[in-house]
């Protein structure tokens, strides 16, 4: 049983007036302090994303935030009180050639396609699109050295475990090896000796190896997105709303007009003949935060997973980036950025 003295510091601290009147009084108090103090215990406190850690791993480093957020799954899973929020919006990937810690809309058109379904940022729901070792990773590939295509394509052969492919370049090495202090080697597959040897150092090196993958929180609700492929009488009322208010379409005159077919109309407001940008900007301005479409995979069905292009960079969080192995970028946490894919 708490003193009195500690009652007193205790609602000082949690700026709590003590009424010492009656019983009930001093439950009501009692009851405050400890509303007070479970807001506290539920609140996620700020990292300090800059104060990194070394590990007995030259490939892994620590910060301040992974041990709080470490701290706090813990506490989640023992009972202690600490909330853990998992993300609202949509869970979406992107690969890309370039290594980059935010989304940003100066990048457009440095990645594949041309922009076809509207200017913005383009993610896939899918993983088998956009995601590790997904139809755009293996379109960027080329674009690697030779060295990191290989190296890159032993971790996928692994399924992306980093320690399953510097194994295998190990034994791979070893056979090769053998073969050159015997002077059995002829001057190709010495050449292939020092080819393998620099992929194996490029493995064990934690450096970036194929292109990056992303895998995304988009803070929106996809029913307020321009659905491309489905009339404007199925979209969700808020799009109804929305784009009657912008004059961009009307749920009565254009009901059985698709998302595409508004998208390219809109275009042609106000003068803005085949501008795409300006297309872009009337939606979002409207309150449309991107465009939905289907992929490739589920076109054909008319149902699957969808495509998203986002319009506005700073509704996207960077959860995880695949294929650095050692440091992430500032405020992910070194957990976030690995090789092996998992959703």
């Amino acid at each position: 049983m708490p003193r009195m003295g500690d009652l007193a510091d205790l609602a000082n601290a949690f700026d709590v007036p003590l009424d010492q009147g009656t019983n009930v009084g001093w439950a009501n108090r009692l009851g405050g302090w400890a509303n007070r103090l479970g807001e506290i215990l539920t609140t996620r406190p700020t990292y300090d994303e800059s104060t990194i850690y070394k590990t007995a791993s030259p490939l892994v480093n620590i910060t301040e935030g992974d041990i709080g957020r470490a701290t706090e799954a813990a506490m989640g899973v023992s009972g202690g009180g600490m909330k853990v929020e998992t993300p609202r919006g949509i869970r979406a990937y992107h690969s890309s050639p370039h290594d980059f810690d935010r989304f940003d809309l100066a990048r457009i058109g440095t990645g594949e396609g041309a922009q076809a379904y509207g200017h913005g940022l383009y993610f896939a729901e899918s993983p088998a699109v956009s995601g590790q070792g997904g139809q755009y990773w293996q379109q960027f590939l080329p674009r690697m050295s030779a060295d990191e295509q290989a190296a890159a394509g032993m971790l996928r052969n692994e399924a992306f475990n980093r320690k399953k492919a510097i194994e295998y370049s190990d034994w791979n090495l070893a056979q090769l090896r053998q073969g050159a202090e015997k002077g059995e080697l002829n001057p190709y597959m010495m050449k292939l000796y020092a080819e393998r040897q620099r992929q194996h150092d490029l493995l064990l090196s934690g450096k970036p190896v194929g292109p990056r993958t992303y895998e995304v929180n988009i803070n929106a609700d996809p029913a307020h997105m321009l659905d491309w492929d489905k009339p404007l009488s199925q979209m969700s009322p808020e799009v109804q709303e929305n784009l009657r208010k912008a004059w961009l379409a009307h749920p009565e005159g254009h009901s059985r007009q698709t998302g595409g077919q508004i998208y390219e109309s809109s275009r042609l407001v106000r003068g803005d003949y085949r501008d795409p940008a300006a297309a872009t900007k009337k939606l979002q301005d409207a309150g449309i935060p991107g465009i939905k479409y289907l992929d490739q995979g589920s076109r054909a069905a008319g149902t699957g997973s969808s495509n998203f292009v986002v319009f506005d960079p700073s509704i996207i969080d960077i959860m995880k980036k695949y294929g650095i192995a050692g440091a992430a970028p500032a405020g992910m946490g070194a957990l976030a950025a690995q090789d092996e894919y998992r959703p």
